[in-house]
């Protein structure tokens, strides 16, 4: 303070409680200087100033009011420096470095570092904060002297430093070579345990590594080290290849991630087999057999593969490049009768060592079972006319379910499958043998449900011209019936002689030797026939062919001849005889057909007695001799059978 007096004069000056003298100088003026322990504390302050003149007047002087701010601002880093813990990162460098704190509200902030500043004034509320741009700091790792200087308003200066640290990169990565050293898991790693992944990072990092559905959260040891194990059940079994993840956020909270590629392969795929060609049936006849049977398949490039049949050898496929594969079993490990559920192991082994396993069954038939033919066609392995009319049967055994197929040696030829029981039986008819007699030769070839084929040979005769229908030369009669006839038998030993009554009754009336005549004729007698009733005269060869004449006697009187009469049907006419009664008879074509078979002409033997109607006939105009007879020949229906009508027969209608 300082001010003006009378030379001489004592000043005396007063502020806050603390005093000091001065005297007024030949000048007139005076001063005094409060410092030290003189000087008031802070506050507001009045002074007072006590003046003594040399002639010992005294003057009280008040002096100016006074503020007193001798403290420094308060100053205080919140953040950005190494004393708060903070580390600049890349995420919060991306909009520039920021520094924080508080100090006095108004007081200028001036923050300097590696040379650049920054200076800002304190908010009301105590808080203040810089902006460094990044060119001023850019990325990396590094740290940075900090000065930090707080101004307040009336001069007061504190000083601060600290240390700026900058961070804002990180790193992390996978090691080579993982899974057991090739990246690759296979059927037994993945059997045997856990799959651990291994990489680097900042020693402290926090590392989340993740693979299939495993997540793991570890932490880089010392060294920078980290390892991650996952379980067979967090990643599927099969062949792919999966990517593993890994993020590592160091202390500063930077984050690197980085990928690597996994192969998963637990499986041989593809892996296939069939036998021969895909589609076949899976059966094995004896043709592919004698061959030895061949295995195909495909399966992945560079694998092994084994097959072997039931418990036989281990057979080595050849595998071609492009994964095609195939392997013969030889004929000698192939059973030699049918066996069936055979089972087919195919055993294949991959590059990476992985192992699949595959089975099927083959059913085995060599050979074609049980077959022959019967050694006779029929029960005296001759066909006689009528056989071959109703069929005769070539037949024998085989396996269920087989083909036969049964050629003659003309040609003809019948195809049938056996029953359940292995019989078999293939029918011919006369129209499958050529002229009217003869041998014939056949072969049978089977063929069964595996292709097998088997054959067999036979021979057997046929006759099947029937004997000429029996001529009767005359009968004999006591009134009471017939009781015998006269009949050529040149054709034959005998004939049989049978009755058939008008409800078709057929009765056997003599099966025996002839008696002996002078004549030509043999006689054949025979318990009473009465009149009226049908009588049928057979003759038969020794193939059992047979052809019959029919007649009937009575000499009494006229009747009318009924031709179906259900008992006929059992007898194949070659002539009707109506000498021995005054007949009148009406044939049909339908009737025709019956007495014949359709096979043969019917003869008509009579004289003017007898009237012959011939329904439906047409009069070829062609005649015929026949025993010193002539017969006229007709037609009668649509098949064109022929009738043969003596022409002593007058009366003949059409």
């Amino acid at each position: 303070m300082s001010g003006t007096g009378e030379t001489g004069s004592t000043v005396v000056v007063t502020l806050g409680g603390e005093t000091m003298t001065a005297t007024v100088g030949a000048s007139g003026t005076w001063s005094v200087t409060f410092t030290g322990s003189t000087f008031p504390a802070d506050g507001d302050y009045s002074s007072s100033v006590v003046v003594t003149a040399p002639g010992g007047a005294v003057y009280n002087l008040d002096g100016p009011d006074y503020l007193i701010d001798m403290t420094r601002p308060p100053v205080a880093i919140t953040e950005g420096a190494r004393s708060t813990g903070d580390i600049e990162n890349a995420g919060e460098h991306a909009d520039g470095v920021t520094i924080r704190g508080t100090s006095e509200p108004g007081a200028t902030i001036r923050v300097v570092v590696d040379g650049h500043e920054q200076t800002t004034t304190v908010g009301g509320d105590g808080n203040w904060n810089v902006t460094f741009p990044t060119s001023d700091l850019p990325e990396g790792t590094y740290t940075k002297g900090m000065l930090v200087t707080a101004t307040d308003i009336h001069g007061n200066v504190t000083t601060l430093t600290d240390t700026l640290a900058v961070d804002t990169e990180t790193s992390v990565r996978f090691d080579a070579n993982l899974a057991g050293g090739d990246d690759l898991v296979n059927q037994a790693e993945r059997a045997a345990g856990d799959l651990v992944l291994t990489g680097t990072a900042e020693a402290g990092a926090s590392v989340l590594v993740q693979f299939g559905t495993g997540s793991r959260s570890v932490t880089a040891d010392a060294n920078g080290r980290w390892s991650a194990a996952f379980s067979a059940g967090e990643y599927a079994a099969g062949s792919y290849t999966g990517t593993a993840t890994v993020t590592a956020t160091d202390l500063a909270g930077n984050t690197a991630t980085q990928t690597h590629l996994i192969d998963v392969d637990t499986e041989v795929s593809p892996l296939s087999h069939w036998t021969d060609t895909p589609g076949t049936d899976g059966m094995v006849n004896g043709a592919e057999a004698a061959g030895g049977l061949r295995i195909e398949g495909t399966v992945e490039a560079g694998s092994v593969v084994t097959v072997q049949l039931a418990s036989g050898r281990i057979v080595v496929a050849s595998v071609n490049s492009d994964g095609t594969w195939s392997a013969q079993i030889p004929a000698s490990d192939l059973p030699t009768t049918e066996t069936n559920n055979l089972q087919l192991t195919v055993n294949a082994t991959d590059p990476y060592g992985n192992t699949a396993t595959q089975t099927s069954l083959i059913d085995v038939d060599p050979l074609v079972r049980n077959f022959h033919a019967f050694s006779t066609v029929t029960s005296d392995n001759v066909v006689n006319r009528a056989e071959a009319q109703t069929g005769f049967a070539i037949s024998g055994t085989v396996e269920p379910g087989a083909t036969v197929a049964v050629t003659l040696e003309n040609g003809a030829i019948r195809t049938v499958t056996a029953q359940g029981d292995g019989t078999w039986t293939a029918v011919f008819t006369a129209a499958d043998l050529p002229g009217g007699s003869g041998a014939m030769r056949y072969t049978a070839v089977a063929t069964d449900a595996a292709q097998n084929t088997a054959t067999t040979s036979g021979s057997f005769s046929y006759d099947l011209v029937a004997p000429d229908a029996p001529v009767i030369g005359d009968v004999t009669n006591n009134g009471n019936g017939t009781r015998g006839l006269y009949a050529d038998v040149s054709e034959a030993d005998h004939y049989v002689i049978e009755t058939v009554a008008a409800d078709g009754t057929v009765t056997l009336m003599r099966d025996s030797a002839p008696m002996s005549t002078p004549s030509e004729d043999e006689y054949y007698s025979f318990n009473r026939v009465p009149d009226g009733q049908f009588l049928v005269v057979t003759d038969s060869d020794t193939a059992g062919n047979e052809m019959s004449t029919l007649l009937v006697v009575s000499p009494n009187g006229s009747l009318t001849m009924d031709l179906d009469n259900s008992g006929l049907s059992r007898f194949d006419f070659g002539s009707i005889d109506l000498h021995h009664a005054s007949v009148d008879l009406t044939i049909t074509a339908a009737q025709l057909q019956s007495l014949t078979g359709g096979d043969n002409d019917l003869i008509v033997r009579g004289d003017a007695n007898d009237r012959v109607t011939a329904l439906g006939a047409t009069d070829t105009g062609a005649t015929a001799s026949l025993d010193g007879h002539s017969y006229s020949i007709y037609t009668l229906g649509d098949e064109g059978h022929r009738i043969l009508i003596d022409d002593s027969i007058t009366n003949v209608t059409i």
